[in-house]
């Protein structure tokens, strides 16, 4: 975990070490659920005062980035909730959850329907891009229709909170609005993660010290994330301009005479016409993030809707299963059925739409 910080910097150290965090955080350094250093021992590490660690703290929590625990500290928020079964080969899975079925009271006839059902819904078509910022939205959304062959727009998170989004379509967002999101989208949903700088930060370590760099973006968030890595690699070796593209009159004196220039994927054809092949593009996607597009985008799976209670019994029996316990039904067996084994009465499937193979739904219970 390094951070590199400059003193001789525009930027305050306080806005230095928060565009570091963010960084690591959607680049994946920072997994989810992962402890923060304390406030004292990273300050003391990058020797600054414990007050500036914490106030960047409370912006992190402000900004939904990390979740304090009781007398444990700060954690970096959990987008996605990885379950212990994602770790078992298929087939122990696909029967732990046969076996669950048949004893919640499904017969074979109604799981072969909703298996087919499933295999028979179409793929969806486009990919929705859900951001809090327009100009960050419309970066990603270029990004991607470079490298997906579907057809990809944008949407403010506010909106799809208030709208929703259609199951044919991949919804995509960053990790720590995947759960408020998730109730909101019919269809897949995937978390978007900024791929690494690995080919900028070799091409910073190559620069002379005392160069001169600039970099530019359409969007405030991207340019803080941009100068957060040239700021980790060579720290205060470098003289760096940070400039909005809107902002012309600022990065052109600068574009003339400098070094290198990082641009965004929207902004580098604009730059190419001033410092020519000193313009080196960077992009924020992941290949694990386009990888993750293109299998939802290859195969859905639709869901069922049964109630709150027959959503929280499945999954109390889906766990003995896979624990091994027996759930089948009998005097004193069963899983959360008071011990008297009594199996749940069968229950329709619901389908929602019409035609052809229509897809299934769940309304997720509130836990």
């Amino acid at each position: 975990m390094d951070f590199v910080l400059s003193r001789r910097c525009p930027a305050t150290v306080h806005e230095q070490l928060l565009a570091q965090m963010e960084m690591k955080i959607l680049a994946g350094e920072f997994t989810a659920a992962s402890k923060l250093p304390s406030v004292r021992s990273l300050a003391r590490r990058l020797k600054i005062h414990p007050n500036t660690v914490s106030a960047v703290y409370r912006t992190l929590g402000r900004n939904g980035w990390v979740v304090p625990a009781r007398g444990s500290g700060l954690y970096v928020r959990r987008g996605t909730k990885v379950e212990a079964t994602s770790r078992l080969r298929l087939g122990e899975l696909l029967q732990a959850a046969l076996r669950a079925a048949l004893h919640l009271g499904l017969t074979q006839t109604e799981i072969r329907t909703a298996v087919e059902l499933w295999l028979g819904t179409p793929p969806p078509r486009r990919v929705v891009v859900v951001d809090t910022n327009v100009e960050t939205a419309d970066l990603l959304v270029h990004e991607l229709r470079r490298r997906i062959e579907v057809p990809v727009t944008a949407c403010l998170l506010d909106v799809a909170m208030q709208q929703g989004v259609s199951s044919d379509a991949v919804a995509v967002t960053w990790p720590i609005h995947l759960d408020s999101l998730r109730p909101r989208v019919a269809g897949a949903l995937a978390p978007l993660m900024l791929g690494g700088a690995a080919e900028e930060s070799r091409a910073l370590r190559g620069l002379p010290k005392g160069a001169l760099v600039l970099v530019v973006s359409r969007s405030t968030r991207v340019l803080r994330y941009a100068r957060g890595i040239v700021d980790s690699t060579r720290g205060d070796e470098l003289v760096v301009s940070a400039q909005l593209l809107a902002d012309a009159e600022a990065w052109r004196p600068v574009a003339a005479a400098a070094d290198v220039v990082f641009a965004d994927a929207l902004s580098a054809p604009v730059l190419r016409r001033v410092a020519g092949r000193r313009v080196r593009e960077f992009t924020l996607l992941s290949d694990h993030t386009c990888a993750a597009i293109r299998q939802h985008l290859a195969f859905a799976v639709p869901e069922l809707v049964p109630c709150p209670r027959d959503n929280v019994r499945a999954r109390e029996v889906v766990d003995a299963e896979l624990r091994g316990e027996d759930v089948r039904p009998g005097p004193g067996r069963g899983v959360g059925n008071g011990g008297n084994g009594a199996a749940a009465a069968p229950r329709p499937v619901e389908v929602a739409g019409g035609g052809g193979h229509p897809p299934l739904r769940r309304r997720r219970a509130r836990r």
